[in-house]
């Protein structure tokens, strides 16, 4: 199956209806619609409402509504239960959350290598992947906040929003793949968290490493309008080719390769 089209959405207010085979989309008072066959997942930043009639559709072309909050909420889409079954037995010396995590150190490493900057001393790479992920994020926090001239609160408040999204785009793929998004890993942490954060690099941070320059940076966190001009920056990350495919491609090729080496386990993860 190709890939869908994904719609980002950070609104004051916004409403989902449906339009025969599509949905309508109202932001902030201005409407367009989508097709649902054509749209993989529509995740959504602020107040507003969803129609019974849009859940349906989206149920029925297997379209992922995401909602972010403090955790986010989902349309499940016809799990796998033997995938799931699988994963509840996954053996603990088979570490799916430090796979992810090490991906992201990975590339916190290339970026820095190539600036000339040491990672901090203190950073144990056989630490909890947790702990390792908390660290690094702090680190990177410090370095753009000191790159950018903001006050630290400004970068981690822009890198949650921008990892909502991420995580949206997680769920969405780890659905289709027939894999349960909540399933908590180490230390009560969710599969989409994890799972997102091998993606992180290029999509959050790369996005706050463009900004450097630019008069989007302080934009006020909880003006949609101000926001939404990072958002297209941090969506055009996603897209960008990174050997051979986007990101979101390796995204969705990531959650088959998981699902796919659970219900065989004689085969690996990719």
């Amino acid at each position: 199956m190709p890939l869908r089209r994904s719609y980002w959405v950070y609104a004051k207010d916004f409403s989902v209806s449906k339009v025969s085979g599509r949905f309508k989309l109202v932001v902030d008072g201005e409407a367009r619609e989508v097709a649902a066959e054509r749209t993989g997942l529509l995740a959504f930043k602020g107040d507003g409402w969803i129609s019974s009639e849009a859940l349906m559709l989206a149920y029925e072309k297997g379209t992922q509504i995401v909602v972010l909050g403090p955790r986010p909420v989902w349309i499940w889409l016809k799990p796998s239960r033997d995938v799931k079954y699988f994963l509840g037995l996954y053996s603990s010396d088979v570490d799916l959350g430090r796979r992810f995590v090490e991906d992201f150190a990975l590339d916190c490493a290339r970026f820095f290598r190539r600036r000339g900057v040491a990672l901090p001393e203190d950073l144990n790479i056989d630490e909890a992947a947790v702990k390792l992920l908390q660290g690094l994020r702090g680190f990177l926090v410090r370095f753009f906040s000191e790159r950018l001239g903001v006050d630290a609160g400004w970068v981690v408040g822009l890198a949650a929003i921008l990892r909502g999204f991420l995580e949206a785009e997680a769920i969405s793929f780890l659905c289709e793949a027939g894999l349960d998004p909540g399933y908590m890993l180490e230390m009560g942490v969710p599969l989409y968290h994890f799972f997102a954060a091998g993606f992180e690099f290029p999509v959050v941070w790369k996005t706050l490493s463009d900004l450097r320059g630019s008069y989007h940076v302080g934009a006020e966190l909880g003006n949609a309008v101000q926001v939404r001009p990072i958002l297209r920056i941090a969506k055009s990350n996603l897209e960008a080719v990174r050997r051979g495919h986007s990101v979101r491609e390796w995204m969705r090729r990531k959650a088959f390769s998981i699902a796919s080496s659970l219900s065989n386990p004689l085969t690996g993860v990719e």
